[in-house]
């Protein structure tokens, strides 16, 4: 879990400020393109919520905030559920687009309601603010706000059991000899922090790996070549089949909750 405070200022959460917000995602290519024609109209039909959001948002002047609210990113359950499948869509290059199906359960509501009430009574027992949540959000449709945080993870996890993962604890593929996995995508869970960290430190641990496996250094298991043969430390080392992780389920979730 990951919680912090932040400004809200004038003209938030209106209609032109969620279409500067798109236009923003759009003109970034984090959002599809297409909502730029009617966003542009929306915030020429709202020009002040709109200019003041933008400027406030460019500026922090502390005149233009209305309140404080607690914002939180959480750890997403992992659902069975959840799958990356390929869709009879082309892209640009020939190759199939993917379709996500991301599962976010119940079990996930529950953990943004009760982050922001442990953070409130905590703010409150400190002397620090008074916090007015909102309604809690367990049993009731998402809200609007909703997103996830671009650290996709997942779909190749990692497990002893071929039956519940797709690499072992080296980042081996079950069934395979020689084909590793090396990414965030190997996360049996997801947590709520960059992972950027972590992917370095499995990677540096799967260099090792493979270094004693070629050096002979680890009875355990057997690195083959291309051919099928074992792979010695005195051969000349071909080029190993390394696949990093490029395909994963959005992971973290970010949702404001609570007013301070």
């Amino acid at each position: 879990m990951r919680a912090w405070f932040y400004s809200v200022f004038r003209g938030e959460n209106t209609k032109g400020t969620e279409a500067l917000i798109r236009a923003k995602q759009a003109v970034l290519k984090k959002d599809q393109p297409s909502y730029m024609t009617g966003d542009l109209f929306t915030m020429m039909a709202h020009p002040v919520d709109t200019a003041c959001f933008g400027l406030a948002r460019l500026l922090q002047p502390r005149p233009l905030v209305t309140e404080v609210k607690i914002q939180t990113i959480v750890e997403a359950e992992p659902c069975y559920d959840s799958r990356v499948t390929l869709s009879a869509q082309k892209d640009r290059i020939g190759m199939n687009r993917v379709i996500v199906n991301w599962q976010v359960t119940e079990l996930v509501k529950r953990t943004f309601d009760r982050t922001v009430a442990l953070i409130a009574d905590e703010l409150k027992h400190g002397g620090v603010a008074d916090v007015e949540l909102d309604e809690p959000i367990e049993g009731k449709p998402w809200p609007a706000q909703l997103e996830g945080t671009w650290h996709h993870m997942g779909t190749t996890r990692m497990h002893d059991s071929d039956k519940e993962g797709v690499v072992d604890r080296n980042l081996k593929v079950h069934g395979m000899s020689n084909l590793f996995v090396a990414g965030s995508s190997v996360f049996p869970t997801v947590g709520a922090n960059f992972p950027t960290i972590t992917i370095a430190a499995l990677t540096m641990r799967l260099a090792g790996h493979l270094g004693r496996l070629i050096k002979g250094e680890d009875g355990s298991a057997t690195l083959l070549t291309s051919s099928g043969l074992p792979l010695k430390s005195d051969a000349p080392v071909e080029s190993l089949p390394m696949a990093a992780s490029a395909m994963h389920m959005p992971g973290d979730l970010a949702l404001p909750m609570g007013k301070k």
